[in-house]
């Protein structure tokens, strides 16, 4: 897509589209999150605690990170396999592909409310 404002504009509003998500799915399986967004990246922690600089974005749950990330995949979303990296929106999201990750990360964060994965 060539770079105008609209493209940033698109974006970003993919951007808030999926912290929405995320957000709503996360406190719908009641599992903690702090999520920094800036236009479309989106850094998620598996924390309750603010995430400020690395010590505490480390301090985060990892291994329940690793069940999301695994639950995630098997779901079709590639993420990135660490928690100390950053999920990117595209230009190219639509209802259709929004809806479609609500689901996949519904499973996810099932996943990671549990133990298993």
């Amino acid at each position: 897509a060539a770079r105008t404002p609209r493209t940033y504009r698109d974006l970003d509003a993919a951007g808030t589209a999926l912290e929405g998500i995320l957000r709503s799915e996360a406190d719908r399986a009641r599992v903690p999150v702090t999520i920094h967004r800036r236009g479309s990246m989106v850094g998620l922690f598996f924390t309750d605690r603010p995430v400020v600089d690395f010590d505490t974005a480390r301090a985060g749950d990892r291994a329940r990170y690793g069940r999301f990330f695994r639950a995630a995949l098997r779901a079709g979303l590639y993420l990135p396999p660490s928690p100390m990296e950053t999920i990117f929106a595209s230009t190219v999201t639509r209802p259709e592909i929004l809806e479609a990750q609500r689901v996949a990360f519904r499973r996810a964060f099932t996943a990671a409310a549990g133990g298993a994965g």
